[in-house]
């Protein structure tokens, strides 16, 4: 798996946590190789809450054992109902 692929991860998570959920922007830094068929574990953290936009921004990290392999950040709308 290229590095870039490691990003529909985060994508995925998303969609599964937060079902109606915009996916504003993703920025992501490579910071290791990942090669194909390898296992990667995925974290996901709430950095800020804007409540009077619906937005949320979380940090995104995959790492393969100890070694982090991508880090960046996702920036994401909640439908209106969500953040109250």
């Amino acid at each position: 798996m290229y590095g870039i692929a490691t990003t529909a991860l985060f994508t995925t998570l998303f969609r599964q946590i937060m079902p109606g959920a915009l996916y504003m922007k993703q920025e992501v830094k490579f910071l290791a190789p990942l090669m194909i068929e390898e296992k990667v574990r995925v974290l996901i953290q709430v950095k800020q809450v804007e409540r009077e936009k619906q937005r949320i921004l979380f940090s995104t990290d995959a790492f393969k054992g100890e070694t982090k392999l991508v880090t960046g950040e996702a920036l994401i709308k909640m439908p209106s109902t969500e953040l109250k």
